[in-house]
């Protein structure tokens, strides 16, 4: 089976219409995506309407960002790493063949194959940068990752009072 990572604003253009885009789109961004059943409701109301199988929706922590995935087992073939977080969310979405024939003309995401069921999981533990895990389907096994950021990375950003004002230059 092949699956795409991608930020599932890049799946609305496979609607035609810009009103089903944007009814969807809200749908999604209103969701709290870091409640289990939220997540859940997002990613198959996306499924219904775009007609593909979402796995799994995720911030990514971070906001806007680009990744990559690795593989760590024979089971999992990344076709192409690259994916981008241009609405600061990612997603796994199984290939079917309307997918298959949009991609076709879009380059949306990474790509992987794997000669076994899969599950998707995010590993929150660093509040600024989430981690894409793929597993066999018990969680057992790691298959692939999204990368983690570097020690010295600049987003960690220094922390501020809540309600810390901050002066304007004039």
């Amino acid at each position: 089976m092949k699956y795409l990572v991608t930020d599932p604003c890049y799946l609305l253009h496979m609607l035609d219409s810009e009103e089903e885009r944007d009814d969807l789109w809200s749908y999604v961004c209103d969701a709290d995506l870091m409640q289990y059943s939220e997540e859940k409701n997002a990613s198959k109301r996306m499924s219904d309407v775009l007609g593909v199988n979402i796995l799994r929706i995720s911030d990514t922590g971070y906001g806007d960002w680009s990744n990559r995935i690795r593989s760590f087992s024979k089971h999992i073939k990344i076709l192409s790493p690259e994916f981008y977080a241009d609405a600061g969310m990612m997603c796994v979405v199984e290939i079917n063949e309307k997918l298959e024939n949009y991609l076709k003309d879009h380059s949306i995401g990474a790509i992987f194959e794997s000669d076994e069921p899969i599950a998707v999981d995010v590993d929150y533990s660093n509040r600024s940068w989430y981690v894409l895990k793929i597993t066999d389907v018990n969680g057992w096994h790691d298959y692939a990752t999204s990368e983690e950021p570097e020690e010295d990375d600049w987003f960690e950003e220094e922390e501020y009072e809540e309600n810390e004002e901050f002066d304007e230059e004039e």
